[in-house]
């Protein structure tokens, strides 16, 4: 199909194809590299950093209500068992073991709201790839992490720095080299489908990780349920900026040609999805004035999203959003976590 950059308003159409032999989608025609950077506005990267006192600072903010401290106690206790269950806390079994029945039903986005934070690894280094200013690092570095992350925006690389104090190299992943320590943990979270070639940046990744580490994909599901019925009004579709879409079986190939171990993969649905959905087809005339047509509207998108939701419930990859656990194959030791000990 083509589609329009709904995002940002770049002129023109940009035609995405599917591969008849694997499924894989494609910007097509390829970009060159100098067109790439045009695709992105300055603004497009996060180089400003979130306000973590409430997660960092033990107290929080001040002058909350007592109805949103209850909340905030509840929540911070919620996460507190689920991230006992991860092996971050040592308060005793009976807190673990309630952790470990709450993790199935609220999954480690409990910890903090991410998919990938990861399981407690004693001196565990974590790499982020696309840190953005760094916040998703300044958590882990708030538990104990060794912390390290990648970008190609300068400026978010600066403010990383200023406000966590976290070393981030500017460029791409292929800037990291094991010589200078492997990790145990690293995130690449939406980061493939921007790359211009996807499977040297993840064997880039597998150079860098340590034995007994895991690498976490967060990216489009290309074959999700959302993307089929909404066509070019699915956002992840996000073009020009995603150069390569995958799906379940295209990211199990991708992962075994970079020589890695797909250990788990799941999909999740994003709900933000229905309502950008909605405001491109008002945009585009679709559904008449928005006003007269707001509780009508409403009512069609909870419709929908409770059929599709049914639908991904019966084939659990059906969700917008692809969450990969890599590894290295059980025969490849991999590289040592330190310098000294790839020395020994």
């Amino acid at each position: 199909m083509e589609a329009r950059d709904r995002q940002f308003n770049l002129p023109g159409l940009f035609g995405l194809r599917r591969c008849r032999r694997c499924g894989l989608v494609a910007l097509s025609p390829r970009p060159t590299g100098a067109a790439l950077a045009g695709f992105y506005p300055h603004d497009y990267y996060s180089f400003h950093p979130e306000d973590l006192s409430a997660v960092l600072e033990p107290g929080g903010p001040e002058g909350l209500s007592l109805g949103r401290r209850g909340v905030r106690r509840l929540r911070r206790e919620g996460r507190s068992l689920c991230l006992a269950a991860l092996g971050y806390e040592s308060s005793g079994a009976v807190r673990r073991t309630i952790g470990t029945a709450l993790l199935p039903v609220l999954g480690q986005r409990a910890g903090y709201g991410y998919s990938q934070f990861p399981r407690w690894r004693e001196g565990g280094r974590a790499l982020d790839v696309g840190c953005g200013s760094g916040q998703f690092l300044a958590l882990l570095k708030k538990h104990g992490w060794e912390t390290a992350g990648v970008d190609v925006s300068a400026a978010a690389a600066a403010a990383a720095e200023r406000a966590y104090g976290i070393s981030v190299t500017v460029g791409e992943i292929a800037a990291c080299r094991p010589e200078h320590g492997r990790f145990d943990f690293i995130n690449m979270s939406h980061v493939i489908e921007h790359m211009y070639d996807p499977l040297a940046g993840l064997r880039s990744a597998k150079e860098l990780l340590s034995r007994g580490g895991e690498i976490y994909v967060e990216t489009p599901n290309a074959a999700s349920h959302n993307s089929k019925v909404m066509g070019s009004y699915w956002y992840p579709w996000d073009a020009p900026r995603h150069l390569y879409l995958f799906d379940p079986v295209t990211l199990r190939l991708l992962a075994r040609n970079a020589g890695l171990v797909m250990r788990r993969l799941e999909t999740r649905e994003m709900g933000q999805v229905y309502g950008v959905e909605r405001t491109y087809r008002l945009a585009d005339g679709l559904m008449g004035n928005s006003r007269t047509t707001f509780g009508s509207a409403r009512l069609s998108i909870g419709l929908r999203r409770l059929g599709r939701l049914g639908a991904r419930i019966r084939s659990r990859q059906g969700g917008d959003i692809i969450c990969a656990w890599l590894s290295l194959p059980p025969n490849i030791g991999g590289g040592s976590r330190s310098l000294g000990e790839a020395h020994r």
